[in-house]
């Protein structure tokens, strides 16, 4: 059985699995040296070249949103203008016709998969922390009323992915905080990194807090919104989601104490969101991944808090690897195998000699 998966949003990448085994991943990026370039052309054109695609039998489409129909919201179209394409499926159809085509629906769901497949586990809990932007949708009111940004799975196999916890409605979690300060400090959203490196240099500053356990503390960050182009400003608009929710950050900080105080408070949701909802005695594995996940100094936290846990932090934590637990849900799906075949190497998802 052969598969075909790609993730198409910044840090887009392009996956082919043969028989279980993961025979091929890249990242856009690395093939064009455009830093989280979208739409994986270059990976997917290598993967033609080397592999026979002739009896492919599934290709798998995963992003970080999800198309709104008209009935959900109004102007949903303007929304799904900015957020939804793919041209693969056209590709597909056209190219390989006998190729059955569908789409992960839940981005948290190819992190997971991701994590857990690769993790070697029998069975795990799997935390997912990032900014997806999958909506919540009130069909009846017609109102879109957050995103999904963090939640915890049980997983075994062959295929059960059972969802514990998944973040009530909101537009800012975990992670958006961590991203609102980046902005503010003039990195980026898609640089935490830089202010995770940054906070070493700070010092802990008194601060209102911005967390009530693993929720965002401020009520800014719920609100219903009824129309696409409001929900095109909040997802995609970095200066409008600033002037909505920048004043959540303390304003008076340096920038470097500012770096501080959101890595201790990310942090300390993160292992509030694992300490409430993670029973210890049904499973003592535990997978983390998500963007968020690339935040070494957290995960060193994570491993000592909790160090009675066997803990895998996932090595492709960012959207780049939804096409990796794409490719494996759809393959351990389809065939209910229960056979373990972990990530080991990232050398061995490279080409054929």
């Amino acid at each position: 059985m052969k598969v075909v998966a790609t993730s198409l949003a910044h840090d887009s990448s392009a996956c082919f699995l043969e028989d279980g085994r993961i025979r091929y991943w890249c990242k856009q990026e690395r093939l064009s040296r455009i830093k989280r370039q979208p739409i994986p052309f270059l990976p997917l054109l290598e993967i033609e070249r080397h592999f026979d695609l002739r009896d492919v039998d599934f290709y798998v489409s995963t992003a970080p949103f999800q198309e709104i129909q008209d009935g959900q919201i109004s102007e949903a179209a303007y929304f799904n203008y900015y957020s939804v394409g793919n041209p693969f499926y056209n590709y597909f159809r056209s190219v390989h016709p006998q190729c059955k085509i569908g789409s992960l629906v839940s981005h948290h769901l190819g992190h997971a998969a991701c994590a857990f497949y690769g993790s070697g586990f029998d069975s795990a809990y799997v935390s997912v922390v990032a900014r997806s932007l999958k909506d919540y949708i009130d069909q009846a009111q017609r109102t879109a009323l957050g995103v999904e940004t963090e939640t915890l799975f049980y997983c075994r196999y062959p295929c059960h992915f059972e969802v514990v916890y998944r973040n009530p409605p909101h537009w800012v979690g975990i992670t958006g905080i961590y991203s609102l300060a980046s902005e503010k400090l003039g990195i980026g959203q898609q640089e935490n990194g830089k202010t995770m490196g940054l906070a070493a240099y700070g010092k802990d500053r008194a601060g209102n807090p911005l967390f009530r356990g693993s929720i965002p503390a401020s009520p800014k960050v719920v609100m219903p919104v009824r129309d696409g182009r409001l929900l095109t400003s909040i997802t995609f608009d970095i200066a409008y989601r600033q002037q909505l929710f920048g004043d959540l950050l303390p304003a008076s900080l340096a920038n470097e104490d500012l770096a501080y105080h959101v890595q201790k408070e990310t942090s300390q949701a993160v292992l509030s969101l694992i300490e409430e909802h993670v029973d210890f005695n049904r499973c003592d594995n535990l997978c983390f991944t998500g963007g968020h996940a690339h935040n070494c100094l957290l995960n060193y936290e994570i491993a000592n808090r909790f160090n009675r846990l066997h803990f895998y932090p996932d090595p492709l934590p960012d959207d780049s690897g939804t096409s990796f637990g794409a490719a494996k849900h759809c393959w351990y799906n389809v065939t209910q195998s229960t056979e373990k075949l972990p990530l080991l190497d990232l050398a061995d998802c490279g080409l054929p000699p």
